[in-house]
């Protein structure tokens, strides 16, 4: 996608971007010391005069240096004398030469020089006191960070600019141009539409062409990524429109390479390819080898979109030069993986192998240069996870599962391991490696099954996400079975027999009566004959091809790691020939990925706290029902856990969050809030568990609250609905259960749709009767021995399938 390249060319840049750090040179400090002698207060001001003079005849001059010099030795002589009209012209003046020495550095791609000067124009900037171009120095330093490929600075200083430019609509398009590159790139894909919609309304506002075309290549790129096809053509098919217009090169060549991007995803490559070439004869009149390079690769996927690999390849190549000369670790990064692709569906697999390596190692470090934000790592992992799987494809292609296993888990919940290995007192592999994943099933005494969904390789075109799944339909099944042994087996599922995944785990929820996020529809029975086809279906797909592998005792734990759609799976009520529950032949558990589990540490606390149906606190836009369940539910469960149940207005946010800190147990039987962020910004993980408010508390415990407690749980239960479920991401689901998992809970239970009150409150009951009169159990075969008494009592599963351990087996 050249959306990068196309924002970066329209961007102004405007001439006043510098920075004012006072630079001494030698001649300068021989002046000073000459004019240290005592002059009357004219005598000083008529040599700042000349040395002012001086310094704006050598800046006519662009003999930079030496202007600044200059005027730096006038601004010390204005200030003696409290001059304050010379001292603004002064600032004004340095600010442009900054300006001017920066853009210098710009034009050279030199940005870390480019910088550095636009951080001294902010410096005169802020001292001036001008909010004009305090926003161009924070626009320009926005710039500069967006070409040296350093998107999270980028966001802030655009940010910043925008915020100070909202009457000055030059530089607030700029700014959202720029934003609208760095959103893109990030994958904040959300961000995006609405940043390029504001744009939209700049251009609207001031009717000025070279915007508009602006805001139509931003809405075109957005809705590219949204996957609304057509709604990007139409507006790809503007910016050509408006460009010819001006007769606008560059945005010709861009409108019409955009243009037969989205011919490719809508699937008409022959189309595709009669707009390319006349693309590619617009870019190389251009001169400009990084466009030209753009052009070269995305024809390049047409051709490799029909099957001709090798045209392809050297089209490819041609960009990976230029993106290379290019200094760009993203653009080289893209279309490694681009080549990776067509050499595995070239059966060139060795070669094939060679690219995606190199690709993910530059991703690993573009990942690196990002800040601490859990959120903006997460996005941008989702825009490289296609590489994984393809170098997964590889590995089992060559007939080396093994490999492709540890590929599986370099490709998940990286963030999630990173922020967990910083916790861990002993140091973690950067990156899992084949024996320490077997060690950890050897620790723990498990049996892993690890899920990976494939897509169709010809699809290398599409964008890789959206609403939570990947855009792209899976086509084949990847299962490894790590034995506690550390012995691996290896099953692959042809998924092209089968209805579409996604719609399979849909109609398996709609069957047992969940309709949606939080909704639920009443069905006070479930047929295993009429009901229970597709929760076969999924057992067929997801268990028959590894039952021999797993433990024939359903004590032994099970630990699934799924993956995009399957995290919606409720595993213990799949069914098998035998209209037999899973959960009747298994102890299960699940975690986000095998490394994960691995670093998550024992807990220490002691006593519990238990939590029922609190007065509901606000929440804009709803009202929270009470749920007396919930409130029968603690009552009953305190006295198992020796504690006093903290109910009604007693179950405040201020009083209920001190006493988390050393708890061995936690239990909040409430509403969870699956989408709450509030208006905080500081909000980045979506989710919310409902407390009741007082003391200065709202009453709503976010997720990223959550994620900053520190634990030392054994075990925090949610018995709330959706609890489990959140934003599907490459790092699994981002959440509730994730928060905890991040603040120290050792295990979590959770829901993964909203179970009815009364049958939750049994559930949970019998639950933690088996963890009291029977020590030995673990909470998963605890767990499992609770929901066998639900079946026994001829419960449906959607009152009991819905809950799932996360974390730590032992």
């Amino acid at each position: 996608m050249l959306h990068r390249y196309c924002l970066l060319l329209s961007c102004l840049l405007l001439l006043i971007p510098g920075s004012v750090a006072a630079s001494s040179t030698p001649a300068g400090n021989s002046v000073r010391s000459t004019l240290a002698q005592t002059a009357s207060s004219q005598e000083l001001k008529d040599q700042a005069d000349g040395l002012l003079q001086t310094g704006i005849t050598a800046y006519g001059e662009n003999r930079l240096d030496d202007a600044i010099d200059s005027l730096q030795t006038a601004l010390s002589l204005y200030q003696q004398i409290n001059d304050t009209a010379s001292l603004s012209l002064i600032w004004q003046t340095l600010a442009l030469i900054y300006g001017q020495q920066g853009l210098v550095a710009f034009s050279a791609a030199d940005y870390t020089a480019a910088s550095t000067h636009y951080q001294q124009q902010l410096n005169v900037a802020q001292q001036l006191g001008d909010p004009s171009l305090t926003a161009q120095a924070f626009g320009n330093l926005g710039s500069a960070a967006v070409q040296a490929e350093q998107f999270d600075v980028a966001e802030s200083y655009l940010q910043q600019s925008l915020a100070l430019s909202q009457t000055d609509p030059l530089n607030q398009a700029r700014a959202l141009s720029l934003l609208a590159v760095t959103y893109s790139v990030l994958g904040n894909y959300d961000r995006l539409l609405s940043t390029a919609q504001e744009l939209e309304e700049v251009a609207m506002l001031t009717q000025n062409p070279s915007l508009q075309i602006q805001a139509a290549q931003s809405l075109g790129t957005a809705y590219f990524f949204q996957g609304d096809y057509p709604q990007a053509l139409t507006y790809h098919q503007q910016v050509v429109t408006r460009a010819e217009a001006l007769e606008d090169p560059y945005f010709q060549a861009i409108g019409r390479a955009n243009v037969g991007e989205t011919q490719l995803a809508l699937k008409q490559p022959e189309i595709a390819l009669e707009t390319l070439p006349q693309a590619l004869t617009l870019a190389q009149a251009t001169g400009d080898p990084t466009l030209i390079g753009n052009v070269l690769g995305t024809l390049g996927l047409a051709h490799a979109t029909l099957g001709n690999y090798g045209q392809a390849t050297d089209l490819l190549q041609q960009r990976l030069q230029a993106e290379q000369a290019a200094g760009s670790l993203l653009g080289t990064a893209q279309t490694l993986n681009n080549l990776g692709n067509v050499a595995f569906l070239d059966d060139r697999l060795d070669e094939a192998a060679i690219y995606l390596q190199q690709a993910i190692r530059l991703w690993e470090d573009q990942r690196s240069t990002l800040g601490t934000d859990d959120q903006s790592r997460i996005q941008l992992f989702d825009t490289q996870v296609l590489t994984y799987r393809t170098l997964q494809q590889v590995f089992v292609a060559q007939g080396q599962p093994e490999l492709a296993l540890e590929v599986t888990e370099q490709g998940r919940a990286r963030s999630f391991v990173e922020q967990l290995a910083k916790e861990n007192p002993t140091p973690a592999q950067p990156k899992p490696t084949l024996a320490g994943l077997k060690r950890i099933a050897q620790e723990q005494q498990i049996t892993v099954v690890e899920y990976a969904l494939i897509v169709d390789n010809q699809e290398i075109f599409a964008p890789q996400r959206r609403d939570n799944q990947l855009q792209n339909q899976p086509m084949e099944l990847l299962i490894w079975v790590v034995q506690p042994t550390g012995e691996i087996q290896f099953e692959q599922v042809d998924l092209t027999d089968y209805p579409a995944l996604g719609d399979l785990v849909a109609d398996a929820r709609s069957d047992l009566g969940v309709l949606g996020r939080g909704g639920i529809k009443v069905v006070s029975t479930f047929d295993l004959e009429q009901q229970g086809n597709s929760l076969r279906q999924l057992h067929d797909i997801l268990i028959d091809p590894i039952a021999q592998h797993l433990p024939p005792d359903p004590t032994e734990p099970v630990v699934v790691i799924p993956q995009e759609s399957l995290l919606l799976v409720p595993f213990a009520a799949l069914l098998d020939d035998d209209n037999r529950y899973l959960i009747e032949h298994h102890t299960l558990l699940s975690a986000p990925s095998l490394q994960a589990l691995g670093l998550i540490q024992p807990a220490s606390g002691s006593g519990a706290v238990v939590v029922g149906d609190p007065t509901m606190p606000e929440v804009p836009g709803f009202e929270l029902a009470p749920l007396p369940g919930a409130e029968k539910e603690a009552i009953a469960i305190a006295p198992l856990l020796n504690t006093t149940p903290l109910l009604g207005e007693a179950a405040t946010e201020a009083t209920v969050v001190p006493q988390l800190a050393n708890a061995r147990w936690i239990h909040l039987a409430t509403h969870g809030l699956l989408d709450y962020a509030g208006e905080d910004e500081s909000i980045t993980v979506p989710g919310a568990i409902a407390l009741a408010a007082g003391d200065g508390q709202d009453g709503l415990l976010t997720a990223t609250e959550i994620a900053n407690l520190s634990l030392s749980a054994e075990l925090v239960v949610l018995s709330a609905c959706d609890t489990g479920r959140g934003e599907i991401t490459g790092d699994g689901v981002v959440g509730l259960s994730r928060s905890l998992l991040l603040a120290g809970a050792e295990q979590v239970m959770v829901s993964l749709w909203a179970v009815p009150d009364a049958p939750t409150a049994d559930l949970m009951q019998d639950f933690y009767q088996q963890v009291t009169k029977n020590p030995h159990l673990s909470y998963a075969q605890a767990l499992r021995q609770a929901m066998l008494q639900a079946i026994e009592q001829g419960r449906t599963p959607r009152e009991w399938a819905g809950f799932n351990l996360i974390g730590n087996s032992l």
